[in-house]
């Protein structure tokens, strides 16, 4: 009700009723774009909330937004396309669709992906972490549906081996895959696997990222490895640094050593742990 009569939560507590508590699982108006990013991901979680069990003035927003009246979409987990649009075009070009994501609670910050604020590779390793629990035969099919658009099918998806549309700059992404990859999560600088970041920072997520046992590599990744001097022997005793292509500098690699070293999110840069005076 209050918020029908235009309050937020922020405002309501400012200037009506500051005797109240605020409510334990909401983020306060000065926490964090990713904290507030969370709490609608898991009060919009179409896994665990169902269409039904959201208020009548909710769902009437999300259909502002794009979602059918009956929930199908919702059970799907088939975001609309209204997602992937900017903040500051969707108040220009659709001002009803931005009065509803205010409503729902979205902030201009948080409706951007938080790029502003939260590190690139603290939200890269959320997206990863996400799209690594997503299994092709039981994954909601509307997430399935955009994964297709991008380029993936069964194959593919089960040995991680990206479609051709991952070689692709984000600003060279044709619109028909630019709103599926925007909708999965993608925003520019975690497409290019934030160059921004600082090289040791980026030489630490690939270390956790491939901070596993050999069998738990997809088999692109396997492959990967293999052509960069790699062994499952090897990986047993030594994990990612146990590679003898570490040995040589990246100008040394072979073209397709290169190639496979930057799938698994190298450059020249943070190849060798980021060290430019390590010689063979």
């Amino acid at each position: 009700a209050v918020r029908t009569l235009g309050y937020t939560i922020g405002s309501w507590h400012a200037c009506k009723n500051t005797a109240c508590p605020w409510p334990a699982d909401v983020p306060r108006p000065d926490a964090s774009c990713l904290d507030h990013m969370v709490h609608l991901e898991n009060k919009y979680n179409t896994s665990t909330v169902a269409w039904s069990s959201l208020s009548a003035s909710k769902r009437e927003a999300l259909v502002i937004l794009g979602w059918d009246q009956a929930g199908f979409m919702w059970d799907a987990a088939e975001k609309p396309k209204a997602y992937a649009i900017k903040w500051s075009e969707l108040t220009v070009t659709f001002p009803r669709k931005a009065e509803a994501a205010e409503f729902l609670g979205y902030q201009p910050r948080v409706w951007d992906g938080c790029v502003q604020e939260t590190p690139c590779l603290v939200r890269r390793r959320r997206l990863e972490a996400r799209m690594n629990s997503w299994r092709w035969g039981i994954m909601p099919s509307g997430i399935q549906q955009r994964l297709v658009e991008m380029g993936w099918a069964q194959r593919t998806w089960v040995e991680g081996e990206p479609p051709a549309s991952y070689a692709s700059s984000w600003s060279n992404l044709p619109y028909n895959q630019a709103v599926p990859a925007r909708l999965l999560g993608y925003t520019h600088d975690t497409w290019e696997l934030c160059p921004g970041s600082k090289c040791l920072e980026r030489f630490a997520f690939i270390q956790d990222r491939f901070n596993g046992p050999w069998g738990a590599l997809k088999l692109s990744q396997q492959r990967a490895w293999m052509l960069l001097g790699h062994s499952p022997v090897l990986w047993a005793k030594h994990g990612m640094m146990g590679t003898t292509a570490l040995q040589s500098r990246w100008d040394e690699l072979t073209p397709e050593q290169r190639q496979q070293a930057s799938f698994l999110g190298f450059d020249h840069e943070s190849w060798q742990g980021c060290n430019s005076n390590r010689v063979a």
